[in-house]
């Protein structure tokens, strides 16, 4: 989310238990504290990102620097020979490039803020990491709203009077010798009870609860984008940059205290990828 923070999204699908770990690097000279609930790590000029994480039930937290213990996972063997090297697990980082006095041949051991645990499948994490500002340190208020085997919905707070929230809908993958589809769902900023921002992820239907009304929206295929409020009372469209084709806008409407408002796009569609347009009210 631009300007404010990232979420970081694990789905793990399948059957019975497994062991799992989630390992986020930091480079030398960070330094990462861990308590119950959240993570934080402070970088040598005092900057910081905030960490903190749901879902995660029966994952234990910790710190692990130059760890030597290689797990069973997936990773090169072969190293030209004049690389300085051995098998090792978490907590390493590999070279700066040439402007540095640290050899680019070795790795050398930094601080892994890792997450791991016996977990039943399908399992899933979501983990928000809020950065400071000018060096002020912020942290994220993150709330379960719903939970279920196929969505969830979290409300994400950073600061007074702006509240986020998260809906997310899983994948339905009933047949794992099949491509997995793709996850899908939506962001929704709202200040003082207004909503004022919506991001659209892979999603052709979507339906918001906002001030006592509802906002509703339609696409012929799976949007990915934003959606906007002006200062004026209006509204805007931008579809993400990476769109090859960009589903038509079918139907956009806001509904409050027994009136419901119709949009359209005030220009030709299919939209523009990466352009903002306005959505003009026909009724």
């Amino acid at each position: 989310v631009k300007d404010n923070y990232w979420i970081v999204l694990d789905a793990l699908y399948g059957e019975g238990e497994h062991q799992v770990e989630s390992n986020l690097q930091f480079m030398i000279g960070n330094e990462v504290e861990v308590d119950a609930t959240r993570a934080r790590a402070t970088a040598p000029n005092g900057a910081t990102l905030d960490l903190v994480s749901i879902f995660g039930a029966g994952l234990k937290s910790e710190v692990v620097i130059g760890d030597t213990n290689t797990q069973d996972t997936t990773f090169l063997r072969q190293y030209p020979k004049f690389v300085d090297w051995k098998l090792s697990g978490r907590g390493w980082v590999g070279t700066f490039g040439n402007n540095t006095p640290i050899p680019a041949v070795r790795n050398q051991p930094a601080p892994a803020f890792l997450r791991s645990g016996r977990v039943k499948f399908p399992f899933k994490s979501v983990t928000v990491m809020t950065p400071s500002i000018d060096k002020q340190a912020r942290q994220a208020e993150v709330r379960v709203l719903e939970d279920s085997a196929g969505k969830f919905v979290v409300e994400i707070e950073t600061k007074p009077g702006q509240v986020d929230e998260l809906t997310w809908l899983l994948a339905d993958w009933s047949d794992h010798n099949e491509k997995i589809a793709d996850d899908s769902g939506w962001w929704v900023r709202r200040v003082d009870g207004a909503v004022r921002r919506i991001i659209v992820m892979n999603q052709d239907v979507v339906k918001i609860a906002s001030m006592g009304g509802t906002i509703e929206f339609r696409f012929d295929g799976a949007f990915e984008g934003r959606i906007d409020r002006t200062a004026d009372g209006g509204w805007t469209i931008t579809p993400d940059a990476y769109n090859s084709v960009t589903p038509k806008l079918l139907g956009f409407a806001v509904s409050h205290g027994g009136h419901a408002h119709a949009y359209e796009p005030a220009g030709d569609q299919p939209l523009e990828p990466n352009t903002t347009t306005p959505l003009k009210l026909v009724r």
